[in-house]
């Protein structure tokens, strides 16, 4: 059997599942949606948080229908349990965000000289998906363009540089390039989890928050930055070893774009450290 195939009827399932609940036409009593006290609590919480919860459910599916069309090849956790996590988490805190909404117990969160300001003030969900893009794009687009000059690569390429040795550690192309895809998608996925479990926390923590907003505060963005900067500079790095060993360059230009995006996110750093160094305590 194609090892693609319980992929494929993964993803299907999946984008029927949400395309179901995103019709917002499924009844409570189907035992298909978000079984949750506050969803079954108001007819109008349950179609609004399964409307979310199947658009999740697609773009879960739409992940996987990217890793069979180029050939991936990704693992267990990238595939199945970091989405599996995200959905859940961003499904359920949604919800719930819902039902404190309608019901009056949402606490207002101090907006305190913009310091928990969202950026942009609108959108919410659909600019965390869209910004996802980008480290995204950052992991993804080093492997296509690896895959582009495959053909040209010598039978043994470097996966380490050494400041005494230099290149070090020369292996077959295909068990190098499995590594060096592996590295990438690694440092990708324990920062995506890093931040889901840091704002799984923070809703556990107090259940009234909105996570999309909590997602568009400074500090998240400054987070957003480190962490699509680490995956550039590893994906450019895997670049850079592969065309250093088909005679195309050095390493280097290849680790630009990550150390730019790093060193916009020490520049804002130190500017947020500045704007909010003197500013008084919440409820002073």
């Amino acid at each position: 059997m194609n090892p693609q195939t319980p992929l494929a009827g993964l993803a299907a399932l999946l984008m029927a599942w949400g395309m179901i609940l995103r019709s917002g036409k499924l009844p409570p009593r189907s035992g298909l949606g978000l079984p949750l006290p506050w969803t079954y609590a108001d007819p109008e919480i349950w179609r609004s948080s399964n409307r979310r919860f199947g658009e999740l459910l697609i773009l879960w599916s739409l992940w996987l229908v990217l890793q069979i069309v180029l050939d991936l090849n990704m693992s267990p956790l990238g595939g199945l349990l970091a989405p599996a996590f995200l959905v859940i988490v961003f499904g359920t805190s949604n919800s719930a965000r819902l039902y404190a909404q309608k019901y009056g117990t949402l606490r207002v969160v101090r907006i305190h000289k913009g310091r928990d300001r969202a950026i942009p003030s609108t959108g919410g969900w659909a600019i965390v998906v869209v910004r996802e893009i980008l480290p995204l794009a950052a992991a993804l687009i080093p492997i296509l363009i690896v895959r582009q000059i495959q053909p040209d690569l010598p039978d043994r390429i470097p996966v380490r540089w050494d400041p005494f040795l230099g290149f070090a550690d020369w292996r077959l192309t295909d068990e190098a390039l499995a590594l060096l895809r592996q590295q990438t998608r690694f440092v990708y996925l324990m920062l995506l989890l890093a931040e889901g479990a840091r704002l799984l926390w923070v809703w556990f923590r107090n259940q009234n928050t909105n996570i999309a907003q909590r997602m568009l505060t400074p500090r998240h963005w400054l987070y957003f930055f480190f962490k699509t900067g680490w995956v550039a500079v590893f994906g450019g790095a895997n670049l850079g070893f592969a065309r250093f060993a088909a005679g195309q360059g050095t390493v280097f230009p290849c680790l630009l774009p990550g150390l730019g995006i790093l060193a916009l996110m020490a520049i804002l750093v130190v500017t947020e450290h500045r704007r909010t160094e003197y500013l008084p305590p919440a409820g002073s």
